[in-house]
């Protein structure tokens, strides 16, 4: 894998993408939410990490990895209680009905790690990001590697072999403010929190969505 990922616990793991949560680690995974602040405006930019906190929280509910029915009954070690259709919620923390097998885990919270890192453009070199096929045919390929090692080995590619450097969405700014208009939009309101940094770069040297 390309480098500039995001680990599991960068995406799902503590409050992150909560909404309500404090920090401005959201501003890290996407520098986009920097651009046309001036600097200190704190309360402008709490207002654009709240919103996009919003945005990602509904994302890995609402959003499904597809499992080839092979897979699926190897995750879930059952021909006939299997399910080829996860949410990014209940792959990453092993909810729902049916459960996969606690050693079988980690094969889908990397799949839809590896999912979020190519839908929001943080691998380097993605040239379609917020494509869901294009991030689900990665996450099958990802999602075969790591069955097969652990039919072989037992064991889990390691972050570096997943490419997890803890990088930034590269989407260019004008598509990520087509996308993602209600938080450019988005009024500041002077009950936000001021304990966000400060004015940034934009970052943007990557590639338009197709």
């Amino acid at each position: 894998m390309p480098n500039g990922g995001r680990s599991p616990g960068s995406w799902f793991q503590g409050n992150t993408w909560t909404p309500g949560s404090n920090g401005d680690a959201p501003a890290s995974v996407f520098p986009q939410l920097h651009v046309g602040i001036q600097s200190g405006d704190n309360c402008l930019l709490d207002t654009r990490i709240e919103e996009m906190r919003t945005i990602i929280n509904q994302f890995i509910v609402s959003t499904h990895l597809t499992l080839p029915e092979a897979a699926a009954k190897y995750i879930f070690d059952s021909d006939t209680y299997y399910s080829t259709s996860v949410s990014l919620t209940d792959a990453i923390f092993g909810t729902g009905s049916p459960v996969p097998l606690d050693s079988r885990k980690s094969i889908l919270r990397h799949s839809a790690t590896v999912y979020m890192n190519v839908y929001f453009g943080l691998y380097n070199g993605v040239s379609m990001p917020l494509n869901h096929s294009a991030a689900m045919e990665t996450a099958e390929i990802v999602m075969a590697a790591l069955i097969q090692l652990k039919q072989t080995s037992d064991t889990d590619m390691s972050d570096a072999q997943l490419g997890y450097t803890d990088g930034h969405s590269q989407i260019i700014q004008s598509t990520f403010e087509s996308e993602f208009d209600e938080v450019f939009s988005a009024a500041c309101s002077t009950s936000s929190s001021g304990s966000n940094g400060n004015s940034g770069n934009n970052g943007n040297n990557g590639n338009s969505r197709r």
